[in-house]
């Protein structure tokens, strides 16, 4: 189940780790590869997804970008455009802004 894959991963280590810039970002890449790696996606070539840090202008200081998606589905629609960067970027966010919400526990690091 997805809940519990982002939860494990989302808490590995807790209460032993000394959080910095590069393990957050680290850390939340972690969670947005294996919420795209449910989904059957991955960050690469058609789909680049990137936790970050520096020039996130969204609230708080850690946030998602997508900078790049070219993926068909079901060879029918090919979904472009910065209204579908926004949405993805905004859900994956939405993991650890509302990560109680979802039933995954807050983060040590949010």
């Amino acid at each position: 189940m997805l809940t519990e894959r982002l939860r494990k991963i989302l808490h590995q280590g807790k209460g032993h780790i000394r959080w910095n810039y590069i393990t957050i970002v680290h850390r939340m890449q972690m969670i947005i590869n294996c919420f795209l790696a449910y989904h059957g996606w991955q960050s690469g070539n058609s789909l680049k997804v990137k936790a970050v840090s520096e020039g996130w202008s969204g609230p708080g200081n850690f946030g998602v970008t997508v900078e790049k998606i070219e993926l068909n589905f079901n060879d029918q629609h090919e979904f472009k455009g910065y209204g579908i960067y926004r949405a993805l970027a905004w859900v994956l966010w939405a993991l650890f802004e509302y990560a109680e919400e979802l039933g995954l526990g807050r983060p040590e690091f949010w």
